[in-house]
């Protein structure tokens, strides 16, 4: 009943969209593909290919969603509810999953900046970052039931390696799922367990990999974008890459008043007060946990408080990252201050889950999610790329929080508030993103 609703929702939410051409809809696509290439897809494709962009398997379904625009509107339902409901069947097992659970993993989802969406226009924004975060979904959850010790259907193995084809055609996920491969396939070698299972996977992500890597037109895509928007990128060290992304990421998520972010870190201070209560313990590590919503929360809420030493703090922030120089530990504060409020979540999740192994799972998707749009700092259109590029972030703190929520030993009240507000907020995000449609 819950997903069915969801679907409605998401269904809903799709017919209403106004689909005007905005933005790269046309400019890059639909008016291309009818003026230029006289709606030939292949001779679209070839071009892009050779001047601008590998993502051609994407880019066919970008097409069709110009073209046919009734298609995109039922493929994205169908990508939104994958995105808002299957983070729920990765952290639990099937026969395990309660309404509730479903409940917090769609409005979690919902909270998401619509811009994540429709940042560049709808069908090109969401056929690059939410069907391909959607389909990475799709294309481990397979390998999450092989790793659990579950019953995996042969198709659903065959459904994860077309999904690969798709979500690995973009650079961020192919990374990704890279990286939870190597680990998982880690895992099995330690436990002596067959790690056949991933190799489809592997092999497919690897050739799309090897595929965006050798694509000249990326090349060509790379010295436009630098030449228009960041001109001394390449004088940038590594380090100070580096910096660019991380400082960027963590204040966008820390500092920026972000709904998902402020509910991960308020589930870490609700459930570390009453993991006291229930424990009947006090446990300094512990309240660590309650640092990260108080120190986002007042920089979030700068705006009413104007506070000046917090107002100087965000003005160390620029194009550049921060203003960081290794001679002058002033400008340290900033890079400081996130890496704490990082450190604090990482040590409240080892608490609140008993110090257990259980714990580096969660640990494990903050690093990443931290990671994704880190290597943003590499490329230069961080800043041209806006919000959309934290899409995999979001989504991988979403997962942790349904970790976090499912095997932390609290009392029932607080995760059944939990619910509750999350899915005020997501309600309150739905009427706002229905009211900008």
């Amino acid at each position: 009943m819950v997903v069915g609703l969801v679907f409605l929702v998401c269904l809903i939410f799709n017919l209403n969209i106004h689909l005007t051409g905005f933005k790269d809809d046309g400019a890059l696509f639909l008016n291309p593909l009818k003026n230029k290439f006289d709606g030939n897809f292949l001779s679209f494709l070839i071009y892009r290919y050779n001047t601008w962009s590998s993502r051609i398997v994407i880019e066919i379904f970008t097409l069709i969603g110009v073209t046919v625009p009734i298609v995109w509107k039922l493929l994205n339902a169908v990508m939104m509810l994958i995105a808002a409901i299957l983070p729920a069947f990765l952290v639990k097992q099937y026969k395990d999953i309660r309404w509730t659970d479903l409940v917090l993993s769609a409005s979690l989802f919902f909270t998401f900046p619509i811009s994540f969406f429709s940042e560049t226009g709808w069908v090109a924004t969401s056929t690059n970052y939410l069907w391909v975060y959607s389909l990475g979904l799709v294309s481990i959850y397979p390998i999450v039931q092989y790793i659990r010790k579950e019953h995996v259907p042969q198709w659903l193995y065959i459904l994860s390696a077309f999904t690969t084809f798709y979500a690995s055609n973009q650079e961020q996920m192919a990374l990704l799922i890279l990286g939870f491969l190597l680990i998982f396939g880690g895992y099995l070698f330690t436990q002596k367990r067959s790690f056949k299972p991933l190799l489809p996977t592997l092999g497919i992500n690897i050739f799309s990999l090897i595929f965006v890597f050798t694509a000249k037109g990326n090349d060509i895509r790379y010295e436009h974008e630098l030449k228009n928007w960041f001109p001394d990128f390449e004088q940038l060290s590594y380090f100070k890459r580096i910096e660019l992304g991380y400082s960027s990421t963590l204040r966008h998520l820390f500092f920026d008043n972000q709904i998902t972010i402020l509910l991960f870190t308020l589930l870490l201070f609700v459930f570390t007060i009453t993991r006291f209560i229930y424990s009947k313990k006090f446990s300094l590590v512990g309240v660590v946990g309650l640092f990260p919503f108080i120190i986002s929360l007042f920089f979030s809420l700068n705006s009413f408080i104007n506070n000046g030493r917090v107002v100087q703090i965000l003005n160390m922030f620029n194009q550049y990252g921060t203003t960081f120089s290794i001679y002058d530990p002033k400008t340290w504060i900033p890079d400081i201050i996130l890496s704490i409020i990082l450190f604090t979540i990482l040590l409240s999740i080892i608490y609140l889950l008993d110090y257990q192994v259980a714990a580096y799972l969660p640990i494990l998707f903050i690093c990443a999610a931290i990671a994704s749009r880190l290597i943003m700092g590499f490329s230069p259109t961080i800043w041209a790329s806006a919000t959309r590029t934290y899409l995999f972030t979001y989504g991988l703190f979403m997962i942790a929080f349904l970790y976090i929520y499912t095997h932390s030993k609290v009392f029932n009240v607080s995760k059944l508030g939990m619910v509750l507000v999350t899915t005020v907020l997501a309600l309150y995000s739905l009427f706002t993103a229905f009211g900008t449609l």
